[in-house]
């Protein structure tokens, strides 16, 4: 926490004894800065408790001490840290996104929210950036909710710098409307200069990139390069921020109360903080830096930017998170007569295509137990046919999904069939059933034609098939693809009982076929 005292009309000799016994007192880091005839002369003293007990050595470039003249003196005074520990309360976020889904005409997928979001510990105390502007007769904070346990490397770092005072003076430096406000790189404190940047800590991206989310920024093409500047998502910036450079770490989310001060910084087109292009004063890092009553720069002063004197830890305020666990859900349909998107009792998102063409996004919110909201929006494309990927994502869980050991096409499952045997013939996972697949054969001049006659989804795209044939199951002789003729095709919904034929005869023993489906 800081505390700014002014102390006007001393002389500077006293400053030694009852300034430097305060502050040793008081076991924090103090930092005086005198003006005289206009010019600063700034006497800094770092004291922690137990180094400097007597003396307090000062440096004095303009040579000041010698004058005793009266003078103002101004103290920032930062209390040591308090702790910072993980709390009971918890806030929403998306741990992955849906994704794009396809489904075709008549088909339900279905899906479990709780797959993708889920509930976070946060510590007990904000860290609280402290503007000099007000809302509403509000000062204007931004209170950034850490989340304990997620990112431990970032949040170890972010905290350095506020124990170290690092960010008072700093200011957002960009604003994109929409987009993000970003500050935590440069401070005004003697003139404008960079936040002293600590070693970069390596990257942590997990969280999403959700609206009102904090995340670290980084150097282009280098994930492990965040320092100290940080951004506040004021979009819902998943889709770009997550899949970049290794994904943004996500390591804070703003407090539901502080959220608004943040939209407020952001919007570059309500009027109260527009952006500017001051690169050609200082620099190309200020191409869009919000402004508050700029008029030139020549008359540019402090008070113009969104400046924070005060960095400070807080005890966590009431109604900001929740303790309970459980989230709820609500869900919208962009267009409810091509895909209609209901939750049922069990807590599943039931996606259901009631057209062959088309699209629809679907928008899924959970939220927690004192109305903090986390959003993901994705997509749904209609087919008149469903494809093997569209028929893994209707019928395995999303993390079985990303395991090709469970849903890949090739897998064999306990009734023997591979999971693309199982999406061609219309049976499902886990569900014990004999091969549907029947050999036979019938006489031709006295030798067996073999025939085979299966089930085949009329109903999906990309899947084609073979009959092959081996002497010894492809041990020495490979198996060799050989002609066969539709004899018949019976049609029942959605299955097809199809009948093939070989039009050579089996005139030599042993002889095995088999049948395989392909598919992209």
């Amino acid at each position: 926490m800081m505390k700014i005292i002014t102390i006007s009309g001393i002389p500077i000799g006293p400053i030694n004894s009852s300034v430097v016994g305060w502050a040793e007192r008081m076991q924090g880091i103090l930092r005086v800065q005198s003006i005289y005839r206009n010019r600063k002369s700034v006497i800094s003293a770092n004291l922690w408790a137990g180094i400097l007990r007597d003396l307090l050595e000062l440096n004095d470039p303009d040579g000041f001490l010698g004058v005793r003249a009266l003078v103002t003196v101004t103290i920032f005074f930062f209390a040591a840290a308090l702790p910072m520990e993980a709390g009971s309360k918890l806030l929403p976020v998306l741990n992955q996104r849906i994704g794009a889904r396809e489904i075709a005409e008549g088909r339900v997928q279905q899906l479990n929210p709780g797959d993708f979001f889920g509930m976070e510990p946060i510590d007990d105390k904000v860290v609280r950036f402290t503007s000099y502007f007000t809302l509403d007769g509000n000062p204007m904070v931004l209170d950034f909710a850490m989340f304990s346990d997620r990112t431990p490397a970032t949040r170890s770092n972010f905290l350095n710098y506020i124990d170290s005072g690092a960010y008072v003076n700093s200011f957002i430096h960009r604003s994109v409307s929409g987009f993000v406000i970003q500050g935590g790189g440069y401070r005004l404190q003697s003139g404008l200069n960079e936040v002293p940047a600590n070693s970069p800590v390596v990257n942590e991206f997990g969280i999403s990139n959700t609206y009102g989310t904090i995340a670290m920024a980084k150097v282009g093409g280098d994930p492990d390069s965040a320092t100290s500047q940080w951004f506040v998502n004021l979009g819902q910036n998943s889709d770009n921020l997550d899949s970049q450079n290794g994904g943004f770490t996500v390591f804070a989310r703003m407090t539901k109360d502080t959220l608004v001060y943040a939209q407020t910084f952001g919007n570059t087109s309500s009027g109260y903080f527009p952006v500017y292009d001051l690169s050609s004063h200082i620099g190309s890092a200020f191409t869009a830096v919000p402004l508050n009553g700029y008029s030139s720069w020549d008359s540019i002063g402090a008070n113009n930017f969104i400046l924070f004197p005060s960095v400070s830890l807080e005890t966590l305020p009431d109604g900001q998170a929740g303790e309970d666990t459980t989230l709820s859900y609500t869900v919208t349909s962009s267009k409810p007569t091509a895909v209609t998107a209901e939750l049922d009792e069990d807590g599943h998102l039931n996606l259901t295509a009631l057209a062959s063409s088309g699209s629809a996004t679907i928008t899924l919110t959970a939220s927690d137990s004192v109305g903090n909201e986390v959003s993901e929006q994705f997509s749904v494309t209609l087919t008149d046919k469903e494809s093997f990927e569209g028929w893994k994502e209707r019928v395995f869980s999303e993390a079985d999904q990303k395991d090709d050991e469970v849903s890949g096409a090739a897998v064999k499952t306990p009734s023997g069939l591979t999971n693309l045997e199982l999406f061609a013939h219309g049976l499902m996972p886990g569900v014990i059933s004999k091969n549907p697949v029947i050999f036979s054969s019938t006489l031709a001049d006295s030798y067996p034609l073999p025939s085979y006659t299966f089930p085949m989804r009329n109903d999906i795209s990309g899947v084609s098939y073979t009959i092959e044939k081996s002497s010894d199951l492809g041990v020495a002789d490979p198996w060799v693809t050989v002609d066969w003729t539709e004899k018949s095709r019976v049609t029942e919904n959605d299955i097809d009982l199809i009948t093939l034929e070989s039009p050579s005869a089996i005139t030599e023993l042993p002889i095995y076929y088999r049948i395989v489906f392909t598919a992209p």
